[in-house]
């Protein structure tokens, strides 16, 4: 049986990342706090729950990948990454776990019940039909720590995408699976001139790769 942990990056989410950490207090979690001005990084003080906290706000993809290089050399086989706002379901986290240890996969994907934007749906179609992958953008991933060791060793924070990190998959035949996975309705927050421009640029990378 593979050991599993849960990386969760988190920016100003306090609220849904409560109830998060309720579900998984037994469960192996590394949380990148990215300087939040909220009360994330005084969460918890369940061991099984660590809490890292950046010193300035490095981004969502770079803190997942500041995470996935903490725990790169640890005990763990598989780092199951999800988002703090709520839209995963941890019901999910068996399932992924399950799938794992059943396939040996090198990458899973979650495919969500719920896209959040037109683009993504256009996204994910046009991947499907090209990779077989059906949601490149899920932030709800499982990857084999032995596939991505020597990527990460090399890593420094920089503007970089989870997609580019598929596509590297891609290039190297590693076996990529989709599952289904349960998502919830993302919350509504306030657009911000920054984030929108991320992501579009996102969308635009993938886009990139289809070509």
């Amino acid at each position: 049986m593979f050991q599993f942990v849960i990386l969760i990056p988190s920016y100003n989410e306090e609220k849904t990342l409560k109830k998060i950490i309720k579900k998984l207090n037994k469960n192996n979690v590394y949380i990148i706090n990215d300087a939040s001005t909220d009360n994330t990084k005084n969460l918890t003080k369940n061991r099984n729950i660590k809490i890292i906290n950046n010193k300035k706000n490095i981004g969502y993809e770079n803190s997942l990948f500041k995470g996935l290089k903490k725990i790169k050399n640890k005990k763990y086989d598989y780092v199951i990454t999800m988002d703090a706002d709520g839209e995963h379901s941890t019901s999910s986290i068996k399932k992924m776990e399950i799938f794992c240890n059943k396939y040996s996969p090198d990458l899973v994907i979650g495919n969500r019940s719920r896209k959040n934007r037109i683009s993504e749906k256009i996204v994910s179609f046009l991947f499907k039909s090209k990779y077989n992958i059906s949601d490149p953008l899920s932030g709800f991933k499982a990857y084999k720590l032995s596939s991505i060791r020597l990527y990460l060793k090399n890593y420094k924070i920089k503007q970089i995408f989870l997609v580019d990190l598929i596509y590297l998959f891609i290039k190297k035949k590693l076996k990529i699976f989709n599952i289904d996975i349960k998502s919830n309705v993302k919350p509504i927050r306030k657009s911000k001139v920054g984030n929108l421009l991320l992501a579009n640029f996102k969308i635009i990378t993938c886009l990139i790769y289809l070509i």
